[in-house]
């Protein structure tokens, strides 16, 4: 800070510059330099000079560190002004601590002008502070201990700052603070309790900081508060006994915290009360009905607690009350009809709670109501026509309930409404004509219901409507060509109904549009391309119907499209390859229609696609390499055409890819081991295919994949033993190729498996023993192959197993009897092998078995008689093997499609 030799005024030495100095200078004043207005003026007799803003950052400099350079007692000057020097000093500190530097509004600050004319400060006639306004002043960094040295502060506004830290002990040394205001900051820790000192406050606004710890009890000090303001933060604990003496209490606002316990039932008792809101946190137990008593509350919120029991009936009594809000609770029971005696209530908002019974029909006397809210509850029976009286009404909401019956028509007498919300109810019927007189309505949601008939005609003429959703109901007839009258229109939801017909051309004249989606109906014809004219279009969503002839290359000039979901229609023709200009799509269905052609390569130009599904089409050609492009996909389906060629490697870059679909085609060449790369894949399915070659060791990679389908190729070699690191595999098919070799141990590691099919190979030797540690497994499929040796006991504790088939093989050996414990199998398929001895007793315990297929052995004995309890057999198969003695006599009566009792030459035993 710059400086000056010499004096000012006469009386001081200064030196050329405070920087760096740490040295004590020393000041002999010839006559006080500060009076009660500041640094010039008169006091006693006495006119100051002005004094440099140097001189005075020296001047506090000194001050703090050897004391004050004067006081009133035994010097002549009074106390007031060694009392305006400790403000400045405070005022000073919190400029540093807080980077004054860069507050938003600092005129005056530091300058050697009275205090009150330091921006944001108020002084009395001593000169001294009363107030401090800063707030919204980019005040950071933590709050100075010297501010509770403002002994003469009436208001604190600290407010919509960046202040963090700890609240410093020393504000409650401001004995005389009336308004405290610290909201909106980053402050953090306990609030201290010598907030509790403060007996003069009215105010006390400490929201939207990061206060932790529990309510202090020492509030209930405060005799004179009014307004206490906690909201948004982290405090915790119940609402201490204590602050019932608060008894000037006007303002109690606690929402956005962590408190528990009930609430106290004494709230009742602070009948200057206006404003209670304790939303948003951990409160249980009942609403208690001694807050009917609150004769002056004109809001009470609170939703977002836990709150359970019956709404009381004293709340009717709230005369004043304008706000009630109750959402998302546990509220039980009926709505109390007491309700309707809140005349001046304007909102009522009872959503997503435990509510039964009817709509009491005493509501429709809120005449001053504005929203009335009730969805999400279990309310049942008809909406009340009394409604139609709340004519000052602006949103309805009653959806979520079991409402049913007819739309009342008197609803139509809602002039004023806006927001009409009644879907996922029972209701029924048509759409009353009435409601045409709702021209102010933006927004009508009436899906997920019953109602029936046509979309009528006059729905086209409400000029505010933005919102239609008439999905999933039962209407039938043709979309009304009038909707394309509703130039506001920003979505328009048909989804899932009975209409008919073509899609009217009208509908392009909605520019507006931002969804449409009339899908899941019967809708034909083909897709009208006046929709080009839906230039904000970013959802044309029309699968499941009967639409036909070709995609319109117009479809590429809606330059906000993100979703494009035809699937399941009967669209022809190639794939526009205008498609490719649709820089904003993510989603792009085009599957289970009959489209034909390659698929174009420039679809890898749509970095932003998540999801392309051109499924069981009739595309042919081979597969882009230039889909490797598209770094954002999750879901890659081709399956089902006719597409040849091999299996691009740039597939390999697809890393966000989670599924990907390319069997039931004619692709051929080896599996690409980039493949291996994918690290968030789920699923890979490249079946049916012509592909050769040996299994990429590299899959083993893929630790998130839960399907593996290889089946129905010709893939050879062995199975790589790096499957067995799979460790999230659920199914897992490899038959139908010509792998050979042993069938590697490593397998029997794969906890999650549920389905095992390795059928239709050249698989030899044993089966793993290490298999009989699969327990989650449902299918175990090892047949068609050159298996030998025994089969491992083990099997048996494969609890969950429903399929067993081990046939074509060459195993030999007995059948273990341990394979009588698997009790949810249905199919045991041990046919054409080498098997011996005789047929376990035990088998008998397998009574939800569908299939029994035995024949082809070297089985001996007689058959035991514990085979008669398998009564569900529809399959039973035992010929050409060396049986002998009785049939059991249970199976006279068996019912099945396929046997060979006949061939067994046997009789049923007697």
């Amino acid at each position: 800070m710059p400086g000056a030799t010499g004096s000012v005024g006469g009386m001081y030495s200064l030196p050329r510059t405070l920087a760096g100095s740490s040295r004590l200078v020393s000041v002999k004043p010839a006559f006080p330099l500060i009076n009660s207005r500041g640094l010039q003026g008169s006091h006693n007799g006495f006119r100051f000079p002005t004094i440099a803003r140097t001189a005075l950052v020296l001047w506090l400099a000194v001050s703090a560190t050897v004391g004050p350079v004067w006081t009133g007692q035994g010097s002549g000057v009074p106390t007031a002004l060694a009392d305006e020097a400790s403000d400045r000093r405070a005022l000073v500190a919190l400029y540093q601590a807080t980077d004054g530097e860069r507050w938003r509004r600092s005129m005056n600050w530091l300058e050697d002008v009275p205090l009150g004319e330091w921006e944001g400060v108020t002084t009395d006639g001593d000169g001294q502070v009363t107030a401090l306004w800063l707030a919204g002043n980019h005040l950071s960094g933590e709050l100075p201990p010297e501010i509770g040295n403002l002994v003469e502060l009436r208001e604190l506004d600290l407010s919509g700052n960046y202040l963090s830290g700890e609240l410093p002990v020393e504000i409650g040394n401001l004995s005389g603070l009336q308004v405290l205001n610290l909201g909106r900051n980053h402050l953090t820790g306990e609030l201290p309790w010598q907030i509790g000192n403060l007996a003069e406050l009215r105010e006390l606004k400490l929201d939207s900081n990061r206060f932790t710890g529990p309510l202090p009890a020492v509030f209930g000090a405060l005799g004179n508060l009014t307004v206490l303001d906690a909201r948004d933060n982290d405090l915790s604990s119940e609402i201490p006994n204590g602050w019932r003496s608060l008894s000037r209490l006007t303002h109690l606002v606690l929402r956005d915290n962590s408190i528990g316990g009930l609430i106290p039932a004494w709230l009742g008792e602070l009948a200057d009360l206006q404003w209670l809101d304790l939303s948003y946190n951990r409160l249980t137990g009942d609403i208690p009905p001694e807050l009917g008593r609150l004769d002056d509350l004109t809001v009470l919120y609170l939703s977002f607690n836990e709150l359970f029991g019956d709404i009381p009936p004293e709340l009717g009594g709230l005369s004043n009350l304008q706000i009630l809000n109750l959402r998302v609770n546990r509220l039980s029971g009926s709505i109390p009809a007491e309700l309707g005696r809140l005349g001046n209530l304007r909102i009522m908002n009872l959503w997503n709670n435990r509510l039964s019974g009817e709509i009491p029909t005493e509501l429709g006397s809120l005449t001053n109501l504005r929203r009335l809210d009730m969805d999400s509850n279990n309310l049942s029976g008809e909406i009340p026509s009394e409604l139609g009286n709340l004519t000052d009404l602006r949103e309805l909401w009653l959806q979520g309930n079991q409402l049913s019956g007819s739309i009342p028509a008197q609803l139509g007498n809602l002039t004023e409404l806006e927001r009409l919300y009644l879907h996922n109810n029972r209701l029924s019927g048509e759409i009353p004509s009435e409601l045409a007189f709702l021209s102010k309505l933006s927004r009508l949601w009436l899906g997920r219901n019953e109602l029936s008939g046509e979309i009528p005609a006059w729905l086209g003429n409400l000029p505010n409507l933005t919102q239609l959703y008439l999905r999933s109901n039962r209407f039938s007839g043709e979309i009304p060509a009038t909707l394309g009258n509703l130039r506001a229109l920003e979505r328009l939801n048909l989804w899932n109904n009975r209409l008919t017909g073509e899609i009217p051309p009208e509908l392009g004249r909605l520019t507006n549009l931002r969804q449409l989606h009339l899908d899941a109906n019967d809708l034909s014809g083909e897709i009208p391309a006046e929709l080009a004219g839906l230039v904000n279009l970013e959802e044309l969503v029309l699968q499941d119907n009967r639409l036909s002839g070709r995609l319109g290359s117009w479809l590429g000039d809606l330059p906000n499209l993100q979703r494009l979901v035809l699937h399941d229609n009967r669209l022809s023709g190639p794939i526009p390859v205008s498609l490719a200009n649709l820089a904003n799509l993510t989603i792009l269905t085009l599957d289970r229609n009959a489209l034909s052609g390659p698929v174009p390569g420039g679809l890898g130009r749509l970095t932003g696609l998540v999801r392309l599904r051109l499924g069981h089409n009739q595309l042919s050609g081979g597969i882009p390499a230039e889909l490797g492009r598209l770094v954002n996909l999750t879901e890659l389906g081709l399956e089902h055409n006719d597409l040849i060629g091999e299996i691009p490697t740039e597939l390999g870059n697809l890393t966000e890819v989670t599924e990907m679909r390319l069997n039931h085609n004619t692709l051929w060449g080896e599996i690409p081991a980039e493949l291996g790369d994918l690290g968030r894949l789920a699923s890979l399915n490249l079946e049916h295919n012509k592909l050769w070659g040996e299994i990429p060791a590299e899959l083993g990679n893929l630790e998130n994949l839960n399907e593996l389908h290889l089946g129905s190729n010709d893939l050879s070699g062995e199975i790589p033993a790096r499957l067995g690191r799979l460790l999230r595999l659920v199914h897992l098919d490899l038959s139908r190729n010509w792998l050979w070799g042993e069938i590697p141990r490593d397998i029997g590691a794969l906890a999650s498996l549920e389905h095992l099919n390795l059928r239709d190979n050249q698989l030899t030797e044993h089966i793993p023993i290490e298999f009989g540690g699969l327990t989650n497994l449902k299918l175990l499929d090892l047949s068609g192959n050159r298996l030998s040796r025994e089969i491992p006991y083990q099997l048996g504790g494969l609890a969950n197993l429903e399929t067993l088939n081990l046939q074509y093989n060459g195993l030999w050996g007995s059948i273990p009897k341990e394979l009588g414990e698997l009790t949810g199998l249905r199919h045991l398929t041990l046919g054409s092998n080498s098997l011996s001895g005789e047929i376990p007793a035990e088998l008998g315990m397998l009574v939800a078995l569908v299939e029994l297929n035995l024949g082809g052995n070297r089985l001996s004995g007689e058959i035991p008689a514990e085979l008669g309890e398998l009564a569900n057999l529809a399959y039973l198969l035992l010929d050409d093997n060396q049986l002998s003695g009785c049939l059991p006599a249970e199976w006279r009566w068996l019912e099945t499609a396929v046997d060979d009792l006949d061939d067994l030459g046997l009789e049923f035993c007697s």
